[in-house]
């Protein structure tokens, strides 16, 4: 019954992870494609949202969502190679609004 259980948790995971890939999309808070620099594989554009399980100003979690979105062409992982961020605003909060730029290759 505990094994059962885990299988569950980990296919709602990742459904909630697919989810947010796309609901971030959808909000234009997620933006990436192919680059046309010849040393970088993508770009980038990550907005500092804030939902439960994600927090856009820590890298770390930017980083996870980077993967996530490229895990089936980099199967070996990813690495930023480069990042900026720029202020465009404030959120109701009161929070800086922040837009990510993110250079990123597969390893």
């Amino acid at each position: 019954m505990k094994i059962l259980f885990i299988i569950l948790i980990a296919f709602i995971v990742q459904g909630c992870s697919n989810y947010r890939v796309i609901d971030m999309q959808q909000k234009n808070y997620l933006q990436f494609k192919p680059s046309e620099k010849q040393s970088v594989d993508y770009e980038f554009i990550i907005k500092n949202v804030f939902d439960v399980g994600f927090d856009g100003d820590l890298q770390s979690d930017r980083e996870n969502l980077i993967f996530q979105v490229l895990s089936a062409e980099c199967s070996n992982g990813v690495v930023v190679v480069n990042e900026k961020s720029i202020q465009s605003g404030t959120w109701l909060t009161g929070k800086p609004i922040r837009n990510y730029y993110s250079d990123v290759n597969c390893k």
